[in-house]
């Protein structure tokens, strides 16, 4: 028996390094390709991004010029910041190391993947499919070749996702320490991630802990918990913003029904950006940091919730109309894009259908289940987390509708556009999520046609 169980494991092992070095193999050959054929970092984005502090400013005093940000979560600016230092400020250079560190968080990335593919299920073959699949995909290739902090968030999703399927399976601290973790990264580096999030949803994961468990389990809850906290808690110390940012008013405002034209300007943030001497004066994101820019969000935030009270079903219709508008979008169909990127294979924007002559029946089709596919996943994760009673798989599918819900709700009831890009984040959730209820199905059908099963 043992001598049996030895070579069981020998054979799986071994399937699992011939698919792991073919997909290692379609990663290295397709970015071989990429970079043949001119896809590359803009280095405008690293100067320009309004997220983005001043490349010579963390160059020159990094641990200074974090301490003075207010704008955003500072672990973005920090990678930024040693990116910046490494090239003495150079754009060019810096996005360069960015495109590398964006790399290995891909690399990093697929073998997670594939693990937690082979938890839930999944051949090896299979497994490995799915993951070159994701490699090849323009979306992987597009985030990966933008130098912004996207592709990171990508990653603590999937470190998210990897410890819910390893808490599912065998309950311990660490499977919720990689969960906590990676939900604290989102919050560190996106203000959308607010820190109550990370307590809210680690506490859901410490109820579903055995009892023996639960006392180490909040342990590791509270100490991410309180990491991700600190940013939201100097801005409320120093502005009164208890968040990781002080856009919020500006963003909000800008979905707000029925604002005046002056209301509209006083919280826009063209007009920061014009008052700050855009142009002549520092890069945007400094203008941003500005204390000027959180005293005017708070203003905002009144004017938006006046205007929002004023007219609730116009304020939710639009909601509506953004949740249609950006899942009819791949992420990739975003205004800031990689240069050369159009020469990676890809489906066109929506605006194709309706241009002369009109797109081509693929496009159509691809758009179309581009769009079902979210919330027809997001259905089935709620479907499997009441079959299961958030236990095992349902645990799984219950945090991974969680993690969705937040993102979903908050991005298009408080932001204007952009809601494809931000959606990037939680593609490993709706992945692992997808392949899951595939497996379910799959175990569904077999249980009732025995002879299949057999």
């Amino acid at each position: 028996m043992e001598a049996a169980e030895r070579i069981g494991t020998g054979a799986r092992w071994s399937a699992d390094a011939v698919a792991l070095a073919l997909v290692l193999a379609v990663f290295v050959a397709s970015r071989v390709v990429a970079d043949r054929i001119g896809i590359a970092p803009d280095p405008d984005v690293v100067v320009h991004h309004w997220q983005n502090l001043s490349l010579r400013s963390l160059a020159d005093d990094l641990a200074g010029t974090l301490a003075g940000l207010r704008s955003q979560p500072p672990l973005w600016n920090a990678l930024l910041g040693l990116g910046a230092r490494a090239c003495d400020a150079d754009p060019a250079c810096t996005a360069g190391t960015i495109l590398s560190a964006n790399r290995a968080a891909t690399l990093l990335g697929l073998l997670i993947l594939f693990a937690v593919l082979r938890r839930v299920g999944l051949s090896a073959r299979t497994a490995g499919f799915v993951v070159a699949v994701a490699v090849l995909t323009p979306t992987v290739v597009f985030y990966e070749t933008y130098a912004f902090y996207p592709h990171l968030t990508a990653l603590f999703a999937l470190v998210t996702v990897a410890g819910l399927v390893t808490l599912a399976a065998r309950p311990s601290p660490l499977g919720l320490a990689a969960s906590i973790g990676g939900v604290a990264g989102l919050s560190l580096t996106v203000t959308l991630w607010h820190p109550a999030f990370v307590a809210l949803f680690g506490a859901g994961l410490v109820a579903a802990l055995p009892r023996s468990l639960r006392r180490p389990g909040a342990a590791v809850v509270l100490a991410a918990s309180l990491v991700a906290v600190l940013p939201a808690a100097k801005n409320a110390a120093l502005f009164g913003h208890f968040a990781g940012g002080t856009w919020g008013g500006l963003n909000l405002a800008q979905v707000a029904p029925g604002l005046t034209p002056e209301e509209r300007w006083a919280c826009s943030f063209d007009r920061l950006l014009a008052e700050g001497s855009l142009g002549s004066g520092p890069p945007e994101g400094e203008i941003l940091n500005r204390a000027e820019t959180a005293e005017a969000s708070s203003a905002c935030v009144a004017i938006a919730l006046r205007a929002i009270a004023a007219r609730p079903s116009e304020w939710i219709g639009g909601i509506g109309e953004r949740l249609a508008a950006s899942h009819l979008r791949a992420p990739y169909h975003y205004f800031f894009r990689p240069i050369g990127f159009d020469r990676w294979p890809q489906v066109p924007a929506p605006e194709t259908l309706a241009a002369p002559g009109g797109p081509s029946p693929t496009t159509v089709v691809l758009l179309a289940l581009g769009l079902l596919y979210y919330p027809v996943v997001a259905a089935g994760a709620a479907w499997l987390a009441l079959r299961h009673r958030c236990r095992g798989p349902g645990l799984v599918a219950a945090a991974g509708l969680a993690l969705i819900l937040w993102q979903t709700i908050l991005s298009h009831a408080a932001n204007w556009g952009e809601q494809q890009r931000m959606r990037y984040t939680l593609e490993p959730v709706y992945l692992v999520l997808a392949v899951m209820l595939v497996s379910e199905a799959r175990g569904r059908i077999r249980s009732r046609d025995p002879g299949r099963a057999a």
